[in-house]
């Protein structure tokens, strides 16, 4: 599996280099996200949102659900990167994010 620390993930979704998939719950997406990324819940989990095309990191709270999607994922799409601490890594460093509800992000 091929993972990708918050820092170049910030980085490469800012210039395009990659698209982003959060596979937590509505509930946790919906407290806070980042911006344009594509909702994809493990728990209902498409592959066809995936795309074949183009890197793309998965992204859970902590990297643990994220990083089953890419283990299992991984024959049939290659390009896929674990997002290494998650949502809770992207917070720690202080990246923003925003919410559905427009208050503050909770994790």
């Amino acid at each position: 599996m091929k993972e990708i620390s918050v820092q170049d993930a910030f980085s490469k979704l800012a210039t395009g280099e990659v698209v982003a998939i959060d596979v937590r719950e509505l509930d946790e997406f919906s407290a806070g996200h980042i911006e344009g990324v594509t909702f994809n819940p493990l728990s209902s989990f498409d592959v066809s949102k995936v795309p074949t095309n183009t890197p793309v990191v998965v992204i859970c709270r902590s990297g643990n659900r994220s990083g089953r999607v890419c283990e299992a994922l991984l024959e049939s799409h290659p390009n896929l990167l674990n997002m290494v601490g998650g949502m809770q890594a992207w917070a720690l460093v202080g990246y923003e994010m925003v919410s559905d509800t427009g208050e503050p992000h909770v994790l």
